[in-house]
């Protein structure tokens, strides 16, 4: 029977919680290991960056894809890793986030400025 990936991310105003995922085998709900979780989340991060460089030609975001890609080629990528690489990549994805918002007749579409606080805010605890 095929699996089911069903993600989860808590998030306040201030901070952002860990969040969780759920790998549904036919019957029981399993939580998801944080290794996973972490890939997961740099494969989408490669995904997101990878497009946003093709369909809007945002700069720095085909250096963004590359270096999920790269990180993700390492095999094993601790918490610890991870929390680096957003530290050391969010001012980047800040501004290409803000790169699109300025093209955008509408401020905050996706609302991407509050993401990226939200980001930052997690990161800096």
């Amino acid at each position: 029977m095929a699996s089911t990936q069903l993600f989860f991310a808590e998030c306040t105003t201030r901070s952002a919680h860990p969040g969780y995922a759920l790998e549904m085998n036919g019957e029981t709900p399993q939580p998801e290991t944080i290794d996973r979780m972490i890939r997961a989340n740099l494969k989408l991060h490669r995904v997101t960056f990878a497009r946003l460089a093709e369909t809007f030609h945002l700069s720095h975001a085909v250096e963004q894809a590359a270096a999920a890609a790269k990180l993700l080629a390492t095999g094993s990528v601790t918490p610890a890793d991870y929390l680096n690489f957003l530290k050391q990549h969010l001012p980047v994805m800040a501004e290409n986030v803000a790169d699109r918002i300025r093209s955008e007749k509408s401020a905050g579409s996706f609302a991407g400025n509050q993401a990226v606080r939200v980001l930052a805010n997690y990161s800096e605890s």
